[in-house]
Order: structure tokens, then C-alpha cells, then sequence
């Protein structure tokens, strides 16, 4: 999550369920809460339509 912050990162996406709550945690925990987002494939999908 820090790498993918540093490098710029706005959106992170996957299909995980499970994957969402680790990445979610993961973004709490390294204080990159306001730099990134964690969403879900659907998510991106709804948005572009």
C-alpha cells in the first residue's frame, strides 16, 4: 500500500472481498487514508458506465 501510494497511486482495485478488508486495514494502518482508496472491480465498472 505505501509503495503503490508513493508512486502516485489514487485507486487501489480488486475482486477480493477478503483482499478489500487487508488493503483497507492496511491503508488505515500506514496513515495513506486521504492519498488512496480501496475499491472493487464492480465499483470501477458502475463508475465508468
Amino acid at each position: 500500500m505505501v509503495e503503490a501510494a508513493d508512486r502516485g497511486a489514487e485507486v487501489f482495485a480488486t475482486a477480493c472481498p477478503y483482499c478489500i478488508s487487508l488493503f483497507e486495514d492496511s491503508r488505515k494502518g500506514t496513515g495513506k487514508e486521504d492519498q488512496i482508496v480501496v475499491k472493487d472491480l464492480t465499483e470501477l465498472l458502475l463508475e465508468s458506465l
